[in-house]
């Protein structure tokens, strides 16, 4: 499945695909700056976008996987394992960073058998479910 940058035509579809961004109207403005900085990149097939994931260099000035979302109708069909592996390739020589909830035992279980090291915890960002760091060591 190709993955792409995602450009400023995408947004609409992102916003559509993303399952916080329904409740959560502050999302919407977090893909178009996501895109508008070239931070975003997205799996496409058969012209629909099936998910996309946001690398930043924000983790202390090392990339860190910022958001993966796929759409629902998608989830399950190896489109969130094919962006975890496709930000592996592109940072192999470096630190890759990427955190997520306690309570999102897919995610984490993902990140696991893709190589993802469990780094520690952050408590107290949502109150109850601790956030999860993995990074993925560069490859020796």
């Amino acid at each position: 499945m190709p993955i792409r940058p995602a450009i400023g035509a995408d947004v609409a579809a992102l916003i559509a695909l993303d399952s916080w961004a329904r409740a959560h109207r502050d999302r919407h403005a977090e893909i178009a700056e996501w895109v508008a900085a070239g931070a975003c990149s997205v799996l496409e097939a058969n012209g629909a976008l099936l998910g996309y994931i946001v690398i930043a260099p924000s983790f202390f000035h090392q990339p860190m996987i910022e958001m993966l979302m796929v759409a629902e109708s998608t989830r399950g069909a190896g489109v969130g394992r094919s962006l975890l592996y496709w930000a592996s390739s592109q940072y192999c020589d470096e630190k890759l960073w990427c955190s997520t909830n306690q309570s999102n035992a897919v995610m984490r279980h993902m990140l696991s058998s893709e190589g993802f090291e469990f780094a520690g915890e952050i408590d107290h960002l949502d109150p109850g479910d601790p956030e999860m760091v993995y990074v993925r060591l560069p490859a020796a």
